[in-house]
């Protein structure tokens, strides 16, 4: 290179171009570790092309230098255009390169922002919230049998909640445990896969309520705003801001359900797009934050456009009041459905049994099931944890088929939710289930009362009494 600079005089727009090739040499070292740190394929291709006009610079500085009369020669390539124009594709290559490593680190300068920001949005409103959700759908994923839950695809309650043009909510009902949650995992995957490859592009916000602490109102909204701000990046800066003008040394506002929710109507104001949210298990909020979560859901469903809501729930006679004149779907048993949903537990969690011992299984689960997907995945569990194998072994388990210790469990915490715990309400509760288990008939619920009223009170002997 300084030989060839010190040809340079012959003319002086090369001398020139050969202090532009100078500067831009830096650009080979500044694009090789950031090249390797962003595996860039633009950067290797964009380097290659550099690094060509470099050898082919060199060779021809050597061709040069290698015969007599340099300073005659040198004249000649430069009448011929060689040397100038294998410089002058340098420049052009280099400054290629440049651009892309500009482009590069601003993308990386731009990723760094981004986490930062995320950062402080997980940590004010709770990224734990969002990993417990995602855990929990990937588990239903797991579980799912998608020939089981496809007919809702074609109930007519859901195709006109899906095509239609305002917002609008739909509740899906069923009794404890036959499956509605799986269902709610099956629509979330749906209506992503349906909304792809739309423009705008509709985002799917989906929460299930677990417990008591996954379902309350707080929780909810807070992990559907950060939902919102995972899949809207246009949005984060606009939540610190507002969470900044909010806060005080007092006062969080991401734990503050009025402050959530004046922002969830912001951001859904904000947004020009279709929005679908999930939320299932409404039967888990206690009665305080159903309330608040069904009003917040009612108020951003008449200001916001295309806004469709979908919840599930237990067929609660407090949850269908509040609910009224809500479209909804039934999940009624059905044997098919059970049978579905049978085959594909015992082929998941039992495929070490020979298929003569689990045909026997799934005969038998498929009668006995009954609409309830719990209960057949509790059993189908407790074969797996018994070890039972052989053919006449498995009879015998299915003969006498014992309660699953989970489902015994998870009555019993239903029933402390229900009677919230207080001891005359237990006991009340707990004389109508004897009473529905010995009757051989269904039983009205003006009946019940009167035969958990007299069975309460054993010291009434008269009707008067009574009343």
């Amino acid at each position: 290179m300084q030989i060839a600079i010190g040809f340079a005089n012959v003319n002086s727009n090369f001398t020139e171009q050969l202090e532009r090739m100078l500067q831009h040499i830096p650009y080979i070292d500044d694009c090789d570790t950031l090249g390797q740190k962003a595996e860039e394929q633009k950067i290797h291709k964009a380097l290659v092309s550099v690094y060509q006009k470099v050898i082919e610079f060199y060779m021809a500085i050597c061709d040069i230098l290698a015969r007599k009369g340099s300073r005659l020669v040198m004249k000649m390539i430069l009448e011929n255009d060689r040397l100038p124009s294998i410089v002058q594709d340098f420049l052009r290559c280099s400054d290629i390169l440049h651009n892309v490593v500009q482009s590069t680190t601003l993308r990386i300068l731009q990723d760094i922002h981004s986490m930062l920001l995320d950062e402080k949005i997980f940590r004010w409103l709770g990224a734990d919230k969002l990993k417990r959700q995602s855990q929990h759908h990937d588990e239903l994923k797991r579980l799912r049998a998608d020939q089981a839950c496809d007919f809702v695809l074609r109930n007519p309650n859901f195709i006109n909640w899906y095509r239609a043009s305002d917002s609008q909510q739909l509740l899906i009902l069923g009794q404890l445990g036959c499956g509605k949650s799986v269902l709610m995992s099956f629509l979330v995957e749906q209506l992503r896969q349906r909304t792809e490859y739309q423009i705008p592009q509709p985002k799917v916000c989906y929460y299930y309520c677990l417990d008591t602490e996954t379902g309350n109102d707080t929780s909810i909204v807070s992990t559907l705003i950060l939902e919102l701000l995972d899949q809207l990046n246009g949005l984060k800066i606009p939540f610190i801001e507002w969470y900044k003008a909010a806060r005080t040394s007092t006062f969080d506002p991401a734990t503050n359900f009025e402050k959530l929710e004046e922002f969830l109507h912001k951001m859904l104001g904000a947004i020009d797009r279709p929005i679908f949210i999930v939320i299932d298990a409404l039967d888990e909020c206690d009665m305080e934050s159903r309330d608040r979560l069904l009003e917040v859901l009612k108020s951003i469903s008449g200001r916001t456009s295309n806004l469709k809501i979908v919840l599930s729930s237990r067929s609660q006679e407090e949850v269908l009041e509040q609910l009224d004149g809500t479209t909804h779907i039934d999940l009624a048993p059905n044997a098919e459905r059970d049978g579905i949903i049978v085959d594909s537990l015992v082929e998941k969690k039992l495929s070490h049994i020979s298929p003569d011992v689990k045909a026997l299984i799934k005969e038998n689960l498929s009668d006995l099931a009954q609409g309830n997907a719990m209960w057949t995945r509790m059993v189908v569990d407790l074969i797996r944890i018994r070890g039972v194998k052989a053919k006449m072994p498995m009879e015998r388990f299915l003969k006498d088929l014992p309660l699953p210790h989970k489902l015994s469990k998870l009555y019993n915490d239903l029933l402390s939710r229900c009677t919230s715990n207080d001891p005359e309400n237990l006991k009340l509760a707990s004389i109508a289930l004897k009473v529905l288990a010995i009757t051989r008939r269904p039983l009205s619920m003006l009946e019940l009362a009167w035969a958990v009223t007299l069975g309460a009170n054993r010291h009434i002997t008269t009707v008067g009494a009574l009343a």
